[in-house]
């Protein structure tokens, strides 16, 4: 009898052990597939796939596209497809030796995007691109003249970034003098390591620049700004950095500006090319050390008749630009519906300026969108007048970069802005109100490569045409050099997936260059390639092309 139960035990333990052995195979785990695009011409994704089996089988891939016949592979896998407008099923079976199969599908999505170029329709013509300073703001201790300038960063600013646009402020007075103004008076200081806030100082910049653009065969455009007027024709509560312009002393600002501007000029050998009676005037900058000097619309309105009918007695043709207000259409409402209803003022205004300080919607139903149109419409409303970027700041990193591009381009798209210029060029540390930081590209300041898609290759006189994107995250502004069949287009892909790009309506066939920015791989330049028969660009990336 007890051999008997030896015996069944025995089986009985056999029994489990086999049904545990049967039991514990199973079948392998899918844990990821994804694809990338390698190929265009002919259209080839590589597939990924993420494959583990908890019995350490050996495992067989198999792809399957759509209804075709399934193919083996391994975990990294080309597969050729037949039309990018197409969306694709895929489908991965894996299979262990034992012949347990797991199987997942993922769609392929279609990654072509179609812009339709309309060369017929024409928009705004570019003034320039730029920005204020130098490699540091000129209130900084400089120490001698010469420290103003470097070399290597006027370089970078004109011949990588492609700056032509200038933007300083028109300095006051130290001296309370009344009456009195004399452009020497700039020139002196308590502090001898401030010569960067004295004239001579900024003329020093004026030239470095000048030389630089007009060595390119571009016309160098200074556009300078009033902050706050001297003191002794303000009312101000202990700052003279503040306070408001007296009405009774409009003639004085103005003969202040026009000996201003015309000694500049006279020691640049350039032309001032637009002039701005006052930054930011619905502003007070209570607590703040910005200066302001705060107007109401028919403050502006009249102080602008003065000093341009001033400028004009004195044979000055400078083109009058404002008033740079922040926060959009309620403030620049505010400021400038009194000028736009006189029909004797409002063409002393040549353009509108404004601050824009947030947005970054490149999709035609966005707010930025709509923004920009209501701002382009209110500009336009007393006859055509160009719409200026003139001051903005920007967050850091990729994604500050990314979010750069798309308020230029929306700027552009929307707004019909022939001119975008960033706050400060340059500071001593990373910060979001500057480009650089002491003249030097950094990590933080990668906007400066989203910023070159659109200053170095959309050139002074060049022209916006109509150009329509079948994706709306796929943005892109084209530009035409009138005359010629020259052309750039800046394209965006906001999207989190790679996207082919046709271009279609361009006059000029052939190849163009192709510049192209991404996370970590900026303004790489892949050679020539022909816009109709397709671009490949990365996800959240920015590209250029030109001929």
């Amino acid at each position: 009898m007890k051999n008997i139960c030896k015996v069944i035990f025995g089986i009985l333990l056999l029994c489990m052990v086999q049904c545990q052995s049967e039991t514990a195979n199973t079948a392998p785990a899918i844990v990821s597939v994804t694809y990338e695009i390698v190929s265009i011409e002919p259209y080839i994704i590589r597939v990924k796939v993420d494959v583990e089996d908890a019995d350490n089988d050996p495992v067989k891939l198999e792809y399957k596209v759509d209804s075709e016949m399934g193919i083996s592979g391994n975990e990294q896998t080309e597969i050729t497809l037949d039309d990018l407008s197409k969306t694709y099923s895929l489908t991965v079976t894996a299979t262990d030796s034992e012949n347990n199969t797991t199987e997942t599908t993922i769609k392929i999505d279609s990654p072509l995007v179609n812009v339709e170029v309309q060369t017929a329709q024409t928009y705004q013509t570019i003034v320039g691109f730029g920005g204020y300073g130098s490699w540091r703001p000129l209130w900084y201790n400089f120490g001698t003249i010469e420290n103003i300038v470097k070399d290597e960063f006027i370089d970078l600013m004109v011949n990588d970034l492609g700056l032509v646009v200038l933007r300083d402020e028109i300095i006051i007075q130290p001296s309370p003098e009344k009456n009195v103004f004399d452009p020497s008076r700039l020139n002196e200081n308590d502090n001898p390591q401030k010569i960067g806030w004295t004239l001579d100082g900024r003329i020093y910049l004026y030239k470095a620049y000048k030389e630089a653009i007009e060595k390119n065969g571009d016309d160098f455009k200074l556009i300078l700004t009033v902050w706050t007027p001297p003191e002794w024709m303000k009312e101000y509560d202990g700052d003279p950095c503040k306070g408001t312009l007296k009405p009774e002393q409009y003639e004085n600002f103005a003969d202040y500006l026009v000996t201003y501007v015309k000694y500049v000029e006279e020691q640049t050998g350039s032309k001032v090319f637009g002039v701005s009676i006052q930054n930011e005037p619905t502003l007070t900058h209570v607590d703040n050390p910005t200066c302001s000097s705060p107007l109401t619309g028919e403050e502006y309105r009249d102080l602008l008749k003065t000093t341009v009918t001033k400028f004009r007695a004195a044979n000055m043709d400078n083109q009058f630009y404002g008033p740079e207000t922040v926060k959009f259409l309620e403030r620049m409402d505010r400021t400038l519906s009194v000028t736009m209803q006189d029909p004797e003022v409002a063409p002393m205004l040549q353009s509108v300026a404004v601050h824009s300080y947030a947005g970054d919607g490149i999709e035609p139903g966005s707010g930025t969108a709509v923004e920009w149109k209501n701002m382009w419409d209110f500009a336009q409303q007393a006859g055509p007048k160009d719409l200026w970027m003139t001051e903005t700041t920007n967050p850091l990193d990729w994604n500050g970069a990314m979010i750069a591009a798309k308020r230029i381009m929306a700027a552009l798209n929307y707004g019909n802005i022939s001119m975008w210029c960033w706050w400060k060029l340059s500071d001593q540390n990373p910060d979001v109100q500057n480009l650089l930081v002491d003249g030097q590209v950094t990590p933080e300041t990668v906007k400066y490569y989203a910023s070159k898609h659109f200053f170095r290759y959309i050139r002074p006189g060049y022209q916006r045409v109509d150009a329509t994107s079948s994706y709306p995250s796929v943005g892109t502004s084209v530009f035409r050099k009138p005359g010629t069949d020259q052309f750039v287009a800046v394209i965006i892909n906001d999207t989190d997936q790679q996207r082919v790009i046709k271009i279609e309506g361009l006059t000029s066939s052939g190849k163009y260059d192709l510049i192209t920015t991404g996370d970590g791989d900026y303004v790489v330049n892949k050679g020539q390639f022909d816009p109709a028969s397709g671009i490949l660009l990365e996800p959240f990336s920015i590209a250029t092309i030109f001929n």
